[in-house]
């Protein structure tokens, strides 16, 4: 979701809560010109952090078969997420939805194996 936040914007389409961009005074308009600077980060680091705790109930083998695909897909969501975080939270900072050349899919490979 964080990471097409940008796409979906120019594209004047919105996945982020209606209630919370309310909650941090963040008008469509704006949100959808990208110009909703340190409240969208405050939000988006709410977002990135609930994110991180579901991840890691996953990673620790709560959920069941849910969990277990949750926590494959957090090794590649952990990636993204520190991405994130590393341009404070800005989902319009430029390259931010661009794929990354890492290890990140023989891990998550490599972590869903261990759980079968």
């Amino acid at each position: 979701m964080l990471r097409a936040a940008a796409h979906q914007a120019a594209r004047r389409r919105c996945l982020l809560p209606s209630v919370s961009l309310a909650r941090e005074g963040i008008g469509m308009e704006e949100w959808f010109a990208g110009r909703s600077g340190p409240r969208a980060a405050r939000l988006v680091a709410e977002i990135a952090a609930n994110a991180e705790r579901s991840f890691s109930a996953a990673g620790r083998g709560t959920g069941g078969r849910a969990g277990m695909a949750l926590g494959g897909l957090g090794v590649l969501g952990r990636d993204r997420l520190r991405r994130l975080a590393r341009a404070g939270h800005d989902v319009f900072a430029p390259g931010i939805a661009d794929p990354v050349p890492s290890d990140a899919p023989r891990l998550a490979m490599a972590w869903i194996l261990r759980r079968c």
